[in-house]
């Protein structure tokens, strides 16, 4: 994984929910949350929650798992 926009899109895609039914659930255009995913909008941390909240998953696990594989992947380029 190579950022958290890439781990949001992993997530999303695990548990079966679109781009469109994501933006649809956030309120925002499905332009916004794509540029998001693309990593090209900012993500807000209150937008982090939220989309953690739709998804149901605990937005520190997410986190978590972020800061482990830019961890595992700083290890393996070091």
């Amino acid at each position: 994984m190579s950022s958290l926009s890439d781990l949001l899109r992993t997530v999303r895609a695990d548990r079966h929910v679109t781009e469109i039914q994501l933006a649809e659930a956030l309120g925002i255009s499905v332009n916004d949350y794509t540029g998001i995913e693309e990593g090209i909008k900012p993500l807000s941390i209150e937008l982090f929650d939220r989309i953690a909240e739709v998804l149901k998953v605990d937005p520190s696990n997410v986190l978590g798992m972020y800061l482990q594989s830019e961890r595992d992947r700083r290890k393996q380029t070091a």
